[in-house]
């Protein structure tokens, strides 16, 4: 098919051009394609890390992490190297609280006790293991 190129990165580093249905040598990239344009993944060469990370803990297992992100319905806590974790909005204290930022601020560490590991869609729930969380300076 003369004029369907992709561009594709070689081991070097460097953009290389590929030819539709060519298939590549090189073992750094995995092409998918089907009725639509060709799609490149380095990421599909690598292990999953979560898969990884849902090895190495168990439901009921303490971990320490960071607060990366508020939402309406909780927080996200960071608890290893681009794993986050939910913590729902009644979970993060024991008393009734209106938004997360009545309890904590992005950047806290915090403890929180893995209450579940979805390996299918990928997610993590956790809980504060004391029910209550309170950022220096901050009261309910």
């Amino acid at each position: 098919m003369v004029g369907r190129q992709a561009a594709a990165l070689s081991e070097s580093g460097r953009a290389a051009a590929v030819a539709v249905q060519e298939h590549p040598v090189s073992p750094s990239f995995a092409a998918q394609n089907g009725d639509g344009p060709v799609r490149l993944s380095l990421r599909a060469t690598q292990p999953d890390p979560f898969q990884a990370f849902a090895d190495s803990i168990a439901v009921g297992q303490m971990l320490q992490g960071q607060i990366t992100k508020l939402v309406p319905f909780g927080v996200f806590v960071q608890v290893a190297d681009g794993i986050e974790g939910l913590v729902h909005l009644q979970e993060l204290t024991s008393t009734p609280a209106a938004t997360p930022q009545d309890v904590v601020e992005a950047g806290d560490e915090v403890t929180v006790l893995v209450m579940d590991v979805d390996r299918e869609r990928r997610r993590l729930t956790s809980q504060h293991p004391c029910g209550s969380w309170l950022s220096p300076g901050r009261h309910h």
